[in-house]
């Protein structure tokens, strides 16, 4: 049973359609707190606010986007969120 990711418009991030109304994950290996973490839009709203603030802040102050180490990059989200923040690069570990 195989899953291909669907395009979507808006990042679900912010506000975008949804993951886990059609996304069937593994049977194993996927804690079942994971989607419905990466599904609460109150949250990815707020580290969004967050990074693109502190993104924002150091551009003021350093003259020059950051580049960001990102340790435990996991899916990737906050990696996004700092390229479209307007970092200069990320490194994911």
């Amino acid at each position: 049973n195989s899953h291909r990711p669907r395009a979507l418009s808006a990042p679900f991030w912010l506000g975008g359609p949804t993951m886990a109304s059609d996304y069937t994950p593994a049977a194993e290996g996927i804690p079942q707190y994971f989607l419905p973490m990466l599904d609460d839009r109150d949250r990815n709203l707020k580290y969004h606010a967050a990074i693109t603030a502190a993104i924002r802040q150091f551009k003021a102050e350093q003259r020059r986007p950051p580049r960001v180490l990102d340790v435990g990059v996991g899916t990737g989200m906050l990696s996004a969120i700092c390229l479209e923040a307007g970092c200069a690069s990320v490194t994911g570990l």
